[in-house]
């Protein structure tokens, strides 16, 4: 009897050493194995150390072409877009005749009349969506056309930019509401910014009369220029109300008088 009770403890003591001895057989190779892999390890840190500098340079270096390429693509899509709205400045009138390269002289003031008779009738229907009379609309007339002569090719420069300056910033202030109650004053000519800049400047006086409610829509108008123009940075603004008997404006809302000076930036070609 006694030894029927105590065989199941020998039983179980004679399984706890053999897993045991398995645990110690499977550890001891194992053990070896971790001591080899460290010993290596630590024979590898210096030369990774060694190398670090090396690979993160070339991290670095593969970093910034990358970055400088995106960058180029970012300014050539810039440069592309500038060029375009240059375009809209210097373009000439699309009915002219071009004799190798430059309008004809002696048709290029019917080409400038056709152009300001379609600016006229335009604005003057946009001032009439309005409610707005517009007696008179106030352009910029060079003398040679007045006289009827024929101009010079740097006369014929300077009028075709201005003229396509006075015809953007009218259409686009005419959509805000406000119209031209006098002439654009071009004070600047179109000359290169100094030093390395690859902008150049001019700067001209809108002089609008529009509802008191519409001066923010018309200031914005003249910076966006509708994304096709110039870029524009507003210098000064004067406003006061009109003069009697012209004060009151559609539905009796009060008209203003806007003497806004810009600053105008194309891109050179």
């Amino acid at each position: 009897m006694r030894w029927k009770t105590l065989m199941p403890a020998i039983w179980g003591i004679s399984a706890l050493v053999v897993v045991l001895l398995a645990v110690v057989l499977w550890l001891a190779p194992a053990q070896e194995r971790l001591q080899t892999e460290l010993l290596h390890a630590r024979g590898e840190v210096p030369r990774l150390r060694s190398e670090l500098p090396s690979l993160v340079g070339a991290s670095y270096r593969d970093d910034l072409q990358r970055s400088l390429g995106d960058t180029a693509g970012l300014r050539a899509g810039f440069e592309t877009e500038l060029k375009k709205q240059a375009l809209v400045v210097e373009r000439w009138f699309s009915d002219v005749k071009m004799v190798e390269g430059v309008p004809a002289r002696d048709e290029f003031v019917s080409a400038f009349r056709f152009q300001q008779d379609e600016l006229r009738r335009e604005i003057v229907g946009k001032a009439a969506a309005r409610r707005r009379d517009l007696e008179n609309l106030p352009l910029n007339t060079p003398a040679f056309v007045q006289n009827d002569q024929p101009p010079t090719l740097e006369e014929m420069k300077r009028v075709q930019r201005e003229a396509n300056l006075e015809s953007l910033l009218l259409r686009c202030v005419g959509d805000a509401g406000a119209f031209p109650y006098r002439a654009v004053d071009f004070q600047e000519g179109w000359d290169a910014v100094a030093g390395d800049s690859p902008f150049r400047e001019s700067s001209l006086t809108v002089h609008l009369s529009l509802p008191a409610g519409a001066l923010h829509d018309t200031l914005r108008a003249l910076c966006e220029l509708r994304g096709a123009g110039p870029i524009v940075r507003i210098e000064t603004l004067t406003t006061r109300p009109r003069a009697l008997p012209n004060r009151m404006g559609p539905d009796d809302l009060p008209l203003i008088d806007a003497d806004i000076l810009l600053v105008l930036s194309s891109f050179r070609k």
